[in-house]
């Protein structure tokens, strides 16, 4: 459908509401509670090992490694690279985590703000470090990322705060 005013419509709503929140934010908690065995109380019954769930990621692992293979413009090398990467993140930030529980996600407004700061800060370094080509040119991009991430940050300020228990 391409663009309007730089805009991908069809691709915003699928990567603003689905991709970004469940890779960013869902899958490294879940990664985090099956590697070290902790987890939230609510989540014992989804981490719980069938065949159904085991044939849902080896369905969600083809579209995902398409999508790596497409990043990487089909070359062999720089996808592995990618893969081998992220495995090696994963490895260390488990090293990293084995002495700590599920709290270190229940932060308050201090910590809310410090996350915020960063996402703002992680922002702003790899925005250089993009591809030229790929760096919108509009205006409408930016005011609409700004946007959604403004809605949200309000919306997670404003909301009640639940207690979780966590279970090990």
């Amino acid at each position: 459908m391409g663009t309007l005013f730089g805009l991908a419509i069809p691709e915003f709503p699928v990567l603003v509401f689905f991709w970004h929140p469940l890779m960013a934010f869902i899958m490294p908690v879940l990664v985090y509670e099956i590697l070290t065995g902790k987890a939230i109380s609510t989540h014992g019954k989804m981490l719980e090992k069938s065949r159904r769930k085991t044939a849902a990621i080896i369905l969600f692992m083809v579209p995902i490694s398409t999508m790596v293979a497409n990043g990487n413009r089909f070359d062999i090398l720089s996808a592995n690279a990618s893969v081998i990467g992220t495995l090696l993140i994963v490895l260390g930030l488990h090293r990293l985590s084995k002495k700590k529980d599920l709290s270190v996600f229940g932060f308050g407004r201090t910590g809310f703000g410090v996350i915020t700061a960063y996402i703002i800060l992680l922002y702003v370094t790899t925005f250089f470090l993009m591809i030229p080509g790929r760096i919108p040119t509009a205006l409408l991009p930016y005011a609409a990322i700004l946007a959604f991430y403004a809605i949200s940050i309000g919306l997670i300020a404003i909301s009640g705060k639940t207690s979780t228990r966590l279970s090990h």
